[in-house]
């Protein structure tokens, strides 16, 4: 026994050592390459047979007791890779197996690939490619846990069958997933990637959920978490479902912002403009209690809805109401889709609720308001909308109120069948320019009511009836008294039995039937009668007037329209056209068909015909004959007077791509001669070949003729001439005659082809006269051929005076595919001339500039690129003589002498004299692609007279440069006004600044004034109204105005002196500061002339140029000075009188007009007081006097004034001293005179003799300076 139970001790130690040699030299064999290689090829083969794609890996690392790495793992399906995984590593245990579970502790993808494709039968490749090859026999006791289930940056390619690519990248997932009896649990703890389609943002994925079937076969969904993020929008959902069989679920999708430019990229037909924003919350016990709340934010505009469902029934129970706030459509829109949506903003409620499917069952109700709302350009104002909808019924009441006007729409639309509609509209006092605010819509007030009734709107089907009435109502100039319209539509016609509008001077009637479909005919009789045109026309915005009456007849269908009737006008004025009188006869059918079909004729009549050209008679008939050809025969007579007149017969035959005119007859008479046609011809157009034939106009000697054809292929030959025509005839029919008259001859030939053309002009004109000068002549000839034009002219204006033109220019012509040229290559021309009168510009530029003088010589070449050519040589005028209008300066004798070169124009010499001074300028202008580009320029003035018109005069000395960019040039320098005499329209002098106004102060004493009332001291900075050229102009000008310069009006003179700063930025505004003083002069006042003692006009800068004045002038009545203060703007001023020794301001006046206070005035004087102040204004009437005397004496600069005391006389004999003289014209006769010499700007010494006992002689040294 013992030895038995050692046996079995050995056998148990030997068995066991077997087992474990066993097991380590499996555990050895699955370590070793051998078996790796072998189990890769047993898995390949398995899963070979097992599914329907082929699934092979690369290689296996690891020990199959728990860790293992498949590397190269791939899935084909069909021939294509579904699936990449270039290293999968799976972490587990084995022992739970032996309970029957599947441990998968880790299980890790790294950087998978995935190629999922849509079938065109709907199915995708990768699950096709894992579905089995046969159904399994039974179901796996198996539980399956898989702890950490990870992919690491993953991507994947998903094309549908639409063929529009998702891909997918460094896609990142954490799950863990459980599978046992109990049910399934799969939860992702963690999920981002990047999302993105062709011509879609890119966006962002990211969140978590679980689907489990534990408690709920059929599913749930504890928890949904999901972000989707574009670099402009954001949006998140959040769901829970409890029971996915039951349809319990909550979820709420939250959008902090859905971008416009998102948004738009799929929805391209309503393209926002307004991001969006809000929250939808979907809730749901069952399909029997389904809740959605909806809140969305667009632009300003709010959207509030709740809707509750019950979708158990077979027909679904549902009733919504939806809030609308400040919603402005038009304003989210793209403005190519929104000119077709009204504007405003919706406020209101719309409630619905209903059964079933189908609008049957629907009942709704909408209360809305639109403010503001427009469309199309027009402001409507606010509308109010009610409206009901039950058992296909809806009714509707609308109402626009606005400033404009009103409106009503209300009735009744039943869709049942056949749409039936009951529907009245009245339009109150609306203004439909008020609405538009547009110039092109006219003013007027509109009034009508109108009611539509009837059933259906096809056309062709539809019975409805119309009535409409106008009441009182205007359009523009015009007024509508009344108008009335009753029509019904039936069988595809049209019935008006009445049509009438009637207003003041016109009517327009239309009774009949109109077909609207080609199965019937109809006849409407119509009538237009108005004495006149012009309110209708004012209506379009055009001048015009006249007399018109039409009445005819439409017959037959859309498709072949006839027309009859005739129309008789008189005095109609329309734009710058004009006739007399007329009559117009038509009657022309087939119209709406093809154009052969169209026949009939046209007949009208004119007289006093001026279109441009003045024309006596104007008759013409137009005849179309139907037929396999449009033929249309035309005759034309126009007569302008006895000798000049127009005759014109032809056919014009339309035919299927060609056009033939054919000329029977062509007479022209004029007053040199009458034209005619010699033969027959025929112009056709034949695709894109033009022949003419026979084409010849000859009167006397003169002929004009062409011949030949033209087309796009082939070989060319055409041929015009023209054999001495005279000219004078043809300027006389210009509206604007320049005196033209000649005899000209010209030949154009074409030949070679379309491709290569060779074209010829010469031409030549002999005794020529323009404006009263006689030319000797002027030819040209032009000559293409290759790749060349060469071009001579001559123009001689004497023997002595021509100008002549030479050389080539590139050009390529062809028509071979239409009309083409292209200029290229080099240029080649000369112009040169020994001697050019230029007296011939008086009649070309009969402008500013008058009496033209001089000789123009030149000698100018072009070379190079005909897109960059190279200018060289010279321009020289000499003896120049001109008359600048406006400004009254005649220029006696200019030279200018201008030198070119390819990058400069040099000014060489410039000079001119007028009257007794002289100008001289040179300087430099450089160029950049042939445009002035820097300039530097110099001028310089003696004794030059600025301007010598009737309101100034002024003589200057004075430098001026110019430098800097042409397009901002600098102007500087010094001006010194040597004498002038300035009228300034501003009557701030006369008698007319002083009428009744609340700026006039007496005063009883001598104080320094108040400005008025809300008066400032600055000038104020308006926008400049100067060119835009002038805009970019610097300018720093220093101006000095002399002694020997007066500011007059008809009754007042003022001696001035004074220093001025004109100053401007480029880009800035123009201002002008410095101070301009009064040396001496008068001020006449009421009829009564003040001596001038001091005063300034000084400017502070500014674009308006409104001055402040401080003059003070001194009046002497007996006792008693009267003085007389004016200050403020010079577009405002202020004047204050005062006295010394004070008197009362009833008394300052009297004493100003009558010589003595008013105490000292009889009664009828104090009541005629006013009276006499008026009648004592007299000063205009000597001013005047004055003017004419100085005139006729020729001493109009000696300062010569006329008042109701005396005569004077003033002048400088220098610039420092001043001579003057008066003569007493009252019963005290008197004379007097003075010297006044200044010393220096503060210092003058004044001398004067009087043979008046009260003055006698006087000397005096005064010294001023302003504080």
């Amino acid at each position: 026994m013992r030895l038995v139970l050692k046996l079995l001790k050995w056998l148990t130690i030997a068995g066991i050592a077997i087992v474990a040699a066993v097991a380590i030299g499996i555990a050895i064999f699955t370590g070793t390459a051998t078996f790796r290689n072998l189990l890769k090829t047993r898995v390949n083969v398995y899963i070979a047979q097992t599914y329907q794609g082929q699934l092979s890996v690369g290689k296996i690392e690891g020990s199959i007791w728990g860790n293992l790495i498949l590397r190269d793992v791939r899935l084909q399906y069909r021939g294509s890779e579904a699936a990449f995984i270039p290293v999968l590593r799976a972490g587990y245990g084995l022992l739970p197996i032996f309970g029957g579970e599947l441990d998968i502790y880790s299980l890790v993808a790294e950087r998978p690939t995935l190629q999922l494709t849509q079938g065109s039968d709907g199915q995708w490749n990768l699950l096709q490619a894992l579905t089995p090859r046969s159904p399994s026999g039974g179901s796996s006791s198996f539980a399956i846990r898989v702890g950490g289930l990870k992919l690491e940056h993953a991507c994947a390619e998903i094309v549908p069958r639409s063929g529009k690519a998702i891909w997918i990248r460094e896609a990142q997932l954490a799950a863990a997933l459980t599978i046992g009896k109990p049910g399934m649990r799969f939860a992702v703890k963690r999920l981002t990637a990047a999302i993105g389609m062709p011509g879609y943002p890119d966006s962002t994925v990211e969140g978590n959920f679980t689907y489990a079937t534990v408690d709920h076969p059929s599913g749930a969904i504890p928890e949904l978490h999901l972000a989707l993020r574009t670099r402009l929008s954001s949006a998140t959902l959040d769901a829970q479902a409890s029971n996915l069989g039951a349809k319990q679920f909550d979820a709420t999708i939250a959008v902090k912002t859905l971008a416009a430019a998102d948004l738009n990229l799929f929805v391209a037909n309503a393209p926002l403009t307004k991001n969006l924003s809000g929250t939808a919350h979907l809730t749901a016990n069952t399909l029997k209690a389904v809740d959605l709340d909806l809140n969305i934010a667009a632009g300003q505009g709010r959207i509030a809805g709740r809707a509750k469902a019950d979708l158990t029934a077979t027909e679904p129970i549902y009733n919504a109401t939806l809030q609308l706030h400040q919603l402005d459509v038009h304003g989210l829109i793209a403005a190519t889709i929104a000119r077709n949506i009204p504007a405003g903003a919706i406020d209101g409620t719309v409630q619905a609720n209903g059964r079933g499917k189908t609008i049957a069952g629907l009942e709704a109700e909408a209360n809305l308001q639109d403010r503001g709302l427009a469309l199309a350009g027009y402001q409507f104002g606010n509308l109010t909308l009610e409206g009901h909808f039950k058992q296909k019924v809806a009714a509707l009441d609308a109402k626009l109120s606005s400033r404009a006007g009103h409106a009503d729409l209300a009735g009744k639309i039943d869709i049942n069948g056949a749409a039936k509609y009951n529907l009245q509209l009245a339009v109150k006092q609306l203004e439909l320019n008020r609405m538009a605010r547009q110039k092109s819509v006219p003013a007027g007030k509109l009034n009508l009511t109108a009611r539509v009734q009837g059933v259906g709107a096809n056309p062709a089907t539809m019975a409805a009836a119309v009535h409409l009435i106008c009441l009182p109502s205007t359009l523009g100039p015009a007024r509508i008294d009344r108008g009335r319209i009753d029509a019904r539509v039936a069988n595809g016609v049209l019935h008006i039995s009445d049509g009438l509008f009637s207003a003041k001077d016109s009517i327009l009637s239309a009774r009949g039937e109109v077909t609207l479909t080609g199965q019937h005919r109809g006849r409407l009789h119509y009538t237009l009668r108005s004495a006149n045109l012009q309110p209708w026309l004012a209506i379009a915005g055009r001048p015009g007037g006249g007399a018109i009456a039409v009445a005819g007849v439409a017959a037959g269908s859309p498709q072949a329209l006839r027309l009859s009737g005739a129309a008789d006008f008189s005095r109609i004025r329309f734009e710058r056209y004009a006739v007399d009188s007329g009559h117009l006869t038509y009657d022309v059918g087939g119209i709406g068909g093809p154009t052969q079909a169209m026949r009939g004729q046209l007949t009208i009549g004119l007289e006093g015909v001026n279109a441009g050209m003045p024309l006596k008679s104007f008759h013409a008939t137009v005849k179309s004959r139907s037929g396999r050809t449009a033929d249309v025969a035309v005759t034309i007579n126009a007569v302008q007077t006895a000798t000049r007149s127009l005759a014109l017969a032809g056919d014009l035959v339309y035919q299927p791509r060609r056009t033939t005119l054919r000329l029977a007859a062509l007479a022209l008479s004029t007053d040199a001669g009458n034209w005619r046609l010699q033969n027959p011809a025929v112009v056709a157009l034949a695709g894109q070949s033009l022949k003419i034939s026979g084409l010849e106009l000859a009167s006397d000697d003169q002929h004009v003729s062409i011949e030949g054809t033209v087309a796009n292929n082939g070989a060319q030959q055409l041929e015009a001439k023209i054999e001495r025509l005279r000219l004078s005839p043809i300027a006389g029919l210009l509206a604007q005659n320049p005196g033209l008259s000649g005899i000209v001859s010209a030949q154009i030939k074409i030949a070679g082809t379309a491709g290569a053309p060779l074209v010829r002009i010469g031409a030549e004109a002999n005794d020529l006269q323009l404006g009263g000068i006689h030319y000797q002549g002027l030819s040209t000839t032009l000559d293409y051929a290759g790749t060349r034009v060469s071009i001579a002219l001559a123009f001689m204006q004497d023997p002595a005076h021509h100008l002549d033109l030479s050389g080539t220019v590139p050009l390529q012509l062809s028509w071979i595919h239409g009309f083409a040229h292209q200029l290229g290559g080099g240029v080649d021309l000369i112009a040169s001339s020994r001697g050019l009168d230029l007296a011939f510009l008086n009649v070309l530029n009969p402008g500013a500039v008058k009496d033209i003088k001089g000789t123009l010589t030149l000698n100018v070449a072009l070379h190079g690129a005909l897109r960059h050519p190279e200018p060289t040589g010279y321009l020289a005028l000499n003896g120049g003589q001109f008359l600048i209008k406006p400004l009254a300066v005649r220029v006696n004798h200019g030279n200018l002498r201008l030198e070119l070169a390819p990058r400069q124009i040099k000014l060489v010499a410039l000079s001119a004299d007028a009257e007794d001074g002289n100008l001289s300028g040179k300087g430099l202008v450089t160029l950049s692609d042939y445009a002035p580009e820097q300039a530097d320029l110099t001028v310089s003035l003696h004794k030059w007279p600025a301007i010598a018109t009737r309101q100034f005069n002024a003589t200057v000395n004075g430098n001026l440069s110019c430098a800097g960019p042409i397009d901002a040039p600098n102007i500087t320098g010094q001006i010194d006004v040597l004498h002038g005499l300035y009228r300034p329209d501003l009557d701030l002098l006369g008698e007319k600044t002083y009428k009744a106004d609340h700026t006039i102060v007496v005063s009883d004493s001598w104080n320094q004034p108040a400005p008025a009332p809300g008066e400032s001291t600055q000038n104020g900075n308006t926008q400049s109204r100067a060119g835009s050229m002038f805009r970019y102009v610097g300018l720093q000008i220093e101006v000095l105005i002399g002694r020997n310069n007066w500011i007059k009006n008809d009754q007042s003179e003022v001696n001035i002196d004074g220093k001025l700063r004109v100053s401007k930025a480029n880009h800035g505004e123009l201002g002008i500061w410095g101070v301009i003083h009064t040396v001496q002069g008068t001020l006449v006042l009421v009829g009564k002339t003040f001596t001038v003692n001091r005063g300034s006009i000084r400017f502070t800068g500014g674009s308006q140029f409104d001055p402040l004045l401080d003059l003070m002038g001194q009046y002497s009545v007996g006792r008693y000075q009267i003085i007389a203060n004016l200050t403020g703007l010079a577009s405002k001023p202020v004047l204050t009188l005062s006295s010394l020794p004070t008197l009362p301001q009833s008394d300052i006046l009297s004493v100003l007009m009558f010589g003595k206070p008013a105490s000292q005035l009889t009664s009828g004087q104090q009541q005629g007081l006013q009276q006499q102040a008026l009648s004592m204004a007299a000063g205009a009437a000597t001013a005047q006097l004055g003017k004419s005397v100085a005139q006729a004496l020729g001493v109009q600069n000696l300062g010569l004034t006329m008042s109701n005391g005396g005569l004077g006389v003033g002048h400088y004999l220098t610039d420092n001293v001043y001579v003057s003289g008066s003569q007493a014209t009252t019963s005290g006769q008197g004379q007097s005179g003075s010297v006044t010499v200044y010393l220096t700007p503060h210092l003058n010494l004044n001398t004067s003799a009087s043979t008046s006992s009260q003055v006698g002689n006087q000397i005096e040294l005064n010294w001023q300076w302003e504080y």
